[in-house]
């Protein structure tokens, strides 16, 4: 048996020119078993592996690459500096360590660009259009190594591909040996074969317990492999991101391989990754870590990433690698921009995918479901279905209700509902439905399974899926109103129910009237009576009409699950009342007190005596200066007499101008009452609206302060009449000349009689600038509102900013073997009298300052200034680096970063004779 599949990417007999593949994704079937594949094997040994375009910049790829469009050169590049491969075309004497399929497009590099391409590789190019293959010199001094140049170019000319060996002209090109088509046809089956592998790993924290799937940005994860087995981690691209860091408890092996598939369907596809830190790995893990992009059409590496431990599969994406730390595997991607002219890519490490590959299929479910049970007509009935032994379900369960009395569930159901699976293995039941007639209902359930589970479907008359809708029992209402009573009495209305079935539920008794011949208006009284003893008598409480003439009785039982409603409807026999009328009443009316304008004014009116008098009372207030009560009433009121004989208030009414208010109310009188009023001028329906006198304020604020401190308001009232209330202060800023918008602080402070000077509370502002006060006095019902406006006098305050020391370093220049190099620095800014910048120099190849340095200088300094290192005579050459730090006496601290490319110095080997010495 094969343990995984070949592939015929690489031609033999002659060389061909690959053709375009048409880039879409195909539709698949749901999540089966794959068998052992090596998913990298059409990639033929290459470290990075190219459908497309490339546009490289820096800084290296330590082995070969191969890539199926154009070639850009963006600066100083070096491929195969540490593996130059295993891909040798025909007879050629060594491997191929670069192919590029189409042109390489020195026209559209940078002037001053060299690739290199190390470890006596060849190059293979497919397009030589625009460019001139060299292998002599300007002097035509035969042998030199081999470079290609712009078409007419000289041999030293840049942009050029540098060649470290004289590789024979012809075997360059024109033609590529790489069908990079067929290529990326197997990777993106592949890729998309193994996204549908099912996860069989968790994320833990510290203390082992799983994370949740919405675990939140910043979350250390832990992993823990299984031998033996193709461990496989599912996360979705916002889950990655989330990632701090993600630890291995053990590494990756051949025989417990890591696939870690990444959904980026949320972000479009287009997916901005900061690689989170990988700890408890070594360079023996990453052949067997294979992160999978299978619908990425877009990966940015973001310039704070991490490294990759790994091979990075995204066959349908273009890696944009502004990351300066490294990716340890392979790169199989569509298109490539590695690195730019403001970011520089880490390295790419030849760690080539070694792992085989193979995951499980889907599982069949356990589906029971059970119908709920028997009902009456006008009850509802459901269905439930249990999902048991299920691989993390999604999916959905559709549930169809057929009938009345249809066997074979054909045709169109009477209703069907479909249900998310949304919390794994367990119970799913259907909304209710409620059936519009009696007979046998058979329910159908179906899960659609999904990309780890089987669909499974519970048939038509399943065990436990019907359900009998039974009919209702009905019932008949006598009803018998009580006799006629005069206005004052009570009466009261009885309903008798038979031929139910244990009937419950409730009786609503209405009495309509007077003359509301039709039942049709408002009733007068209702009452709703619970049906708690079955077939019996129920009546009404008793209600006591207030006005005379004929009133009419309905009567209307609710119905219940087992039993139809029953109506006893306007007009029905013996459901009529009359009630005879019985003498006046008197009005007596007091007036509120008087005011200071803006408060409010009522009036009360009293009624005595009369038979339950209804109607409405009328209020009007005239004036101020109507002493007669002729003009127009400055507000009316119509109060309705709902409960006889009481007092009756109105709404109340805020007076807009000062003087004397009069009242008058009016009773219209009822069928059984004479009206009644009280005129213009009665006792108490007088009231005096008194005008408001009115404070000042006065405001100052703190003193300007330094960022750190805090500031106040304070504000005087004078003037006013025995003021109340509060004070609030506002404070806007920074620079918010307009005091628009929110204020950063606000503080509201109660009035105190006695006090005249009011403080806010202190606060701190969290920024410098210009910050403005306003104070607003509330007033009160006797005192208008005072407000301390926007950039008033001595109500702004200046936040100054907190100063701190910074250092700018700046390297001697490049130096030959043997010379000496030294490191300068400008302190400003500094707040100690006296303190030390420590000067160190990182060695060649400590491009992240990791080591210890070679050398280290401490200088004492006293306040700003420029400083100077020793001097010191490196003893190999290379690029080092310096790193400068200032530590002032009071513990403030400022310094420079590895890399910064003013703190970098070449230190060059000698030459003599032309040559270098060894």
């Amino acid at each position: 048996m094969n343990l995984f599949r070949t592939r015929g990417i690489a031609a033999t007999a002659s060389l061909c020119v690959a053709t375009t593949a048409m880039l879409s994704l195909l539709g698949v079937e749901p999540a089966h078993a794959m068998s052992p594949t090596q998913p990298t094997e059409a990639a033929l040994g290459f470290n990075v592996f190219v459908l497309g375009n490339a546009a490289l910049t820096s800084n290296e790829t330590e082995g070969p690459v191969a890539l199926g469009g154009n070639l850009t050169i963006g600066g100083n590049y070096q491929v195969a500096g540490n593996d130059v491969g295993t891909f040798t075309v025909g007879t050629d004497a060594r491997p191929s360590a670069l192919v590029v399929g189409g042109q390489v497009n020195l026209a559209g590099s940078d002037a001053a660009s060299r690739l290199s391409v190390l470890s006596d590789g060849y190059v293979k190019v497919g397009d030589l259009t625009g460019v001139d293959v060299r292998d002599t010199d300007d002097n035509n001094t035969p042998n030199v190594d081999t470079r290609i140049v712009r078409d007419g170019a000289l041999y030293n000319s840049t942009p050029r591909v540098d060649l470290t060996i004289a590789q024979p002209v012809g075997s360059v090109g024109p033609a590529s040996p790489i069908n990079f088509a067929t290529a990326f046809t197997e990777f993106r089956s592949d890729s998309s074969t193994l996204s549908r592998c099912i996860e069989n790993v968790t994320l833990t924290d510290a203390g082992n317990t799983p994370l949740p799937e919405d675990f939140p940005a910043g979350t250390q994860a832990y992993l823990t492999l299984d031998d033996d087995v193709t461990n496989v981690l599912n996360l979705t691209a916002g889950q990655l991101n989330n990632l701090a860091s993600l630890t291995f408890r053990n590494q990756p092996t051949e025989d417990r391989p890591l696939l870690v598939n990444v959904d980026t369907t949320a972000v479009m596809n287009n997916f901005a990754w900061t690689v989170a830190n990988q700890a408890g790995l070594s360079d023996d893990a990453n052949p067997y870590i294979l992160w999978n992009f299978p619908t990425a059409l877009n990966i940015l590496m973001q310039p704070n990433s991490a490294t990759l431990e790994g091979t990075l599969y995204a066959p349908n994406a273009t890696l944009t690698d502004r990351s300066s730390n490294n990716i340890e595997g392979q790169v199989i991607v569509s298109g490539l921009v590695h690195g730019d002219a403001r970011n520089n890519g880490g390295e790419m490490h030849p760690f080539p995918f070694e792992g085989i590959l193979s995951c499980s299929g889907p599982v069949t479910p356990t589906f029971f479901t059970r119908a709920s049970p028997a009902v009456t007509l006008g009850g509802t009935v459901f269905d439930t279905a249990t999902l048991d032994e299920a691989a993390s379900p999604t999916g959905t369960i559709t549930f169809r209700l057929y009938g009345p009395d249809n066997p074979t569930c054909v045709g169109d159901p009477v209703f069907n509902y479909t249900v998310e699976v949304d919390h794994g293995n367990g119970e799913y039941p259907s909304p209710t439905f409620t059936p519009t007639a009696a007979g046998t209902y058979r329910w159908t359930a179906e899960y659609s399974g999904d990309d780890h589970n089987n669909e499974l479907i519970s048939p038509c008359n399943a065990e436990n899926e019907s359900v009998v809708v039974n009919p209702r029992a009905t019932t008949t209402l006598a009803t018998q109103a009580s006799p006629t009573v005069p206005v004052g009495g009570t009466v009261t209305d009885t309903a008798t129910l038979s031929g139910g079935q244990n009937p419950t539920g409730t009786i609503t008794f209405r009495l309509y009237g007077p003359n509301d011949a039709n039942c049709t208006g408002t009733p007068v009284f209702s009452d709703d009576v619970a049906v708690d003893n079955g077939n019996a008598a129920y009546t009404s409480e008793a209600t006591t009409p207030v006005q005379s003439g004929l009133y009419r009785w309905t009567a209307v039982y609710s119905g219940d699950a087992n039993n139809l409603g029953a109506t006893s409807s306007c007009n029905a026999a013996n459901e009529t009342v009359l009630i005879t009328p019985q003498g006046s009443l008197s009005l007596v009316t007091d007036a509120s007190d008087d005011i200071t304008i803006g408060g409010t004014v009522t009036d009360t009116a009293t009624l005595n005596g009369g038979q339950n008098p209804t109607g409405i009372i009328t209020f009007r207030l005239y004036g101020p200066g109507d002493a007669t009560c002729t003009g127009m009433p400055v507000f009316t009121d119509e109060v309705v007499v709902v409960s006889g004989t009481r007092t009756y208030t109105t709404d109340p009414y805020e007076p807009l101008a000062p003087g004397t208010y009069r009242w008058t109310a009016g009773y219209g009188g009822d069928t059984n009452n004479d009206p009644a009023a009280s005129p213009c001028n009665a006792a108490n329906e007088s009231v005096v609206v008194n005008p408001r006198g009115g404070p000042s304020i006065v405001t100052n604020a703190s003193d300007d302060i330094t960022l750190g401190g805090t500031v106040t308001d304070t504000a005087g009232l004078t003037g006013g009449q025995n003021p109340t209330g509060t004070i609030t202060f506002e404070l806007f800023g920074p620079d918010n000349e307009t005091c628009t918008g929110r204020p950063v602080f606000t503080d509201e402070v109660d009035l105190v009689p006695g006090t005249t000077r009011y403080t806010s509370a202190a606060f701190e502002p969290t920024a410098p600038g210009t910050y403005r006060w306003v104070a607003t006095y509330s007033g009160d019902a006797n005192n208008d509102e005072a407000v301390s406006p926007c950039n008033a006098e001595n109500e702004s305050v200046v936040v100054r900013p907190v100063a701190g020391p910074s250092l700018v370093t700046r390297a001697s220049d490049d130096v030959k073997l043997g010379g000496e190099v030294f490191d300068r620095a400008s302190l400003t800014g500094a707040q100690s009298e006296t303190g030390t910048i420590t000067f160190q120099l990182y060695g060649p190849g400590d491009r992240r300052c990791e080591r210890r340095p070679v050398f280290t200088s401490t200088v004492d300094v006293s306040g700003d200034g420029r400083y100077r290192s020793e001097s010191f005579r490196p003893e190999r050459p290379g690029t080092y680096q310096w790193v400068a730090t200032y530590t002032g006496e009071n513990g403030e601290t400022a310094s420079t970063e590895c890399g910064d490319r003013d703190e970098q110095v070449e230190v060059k080997k000698k030459y003599y004779g032309g040559h270098p010495r060894p």
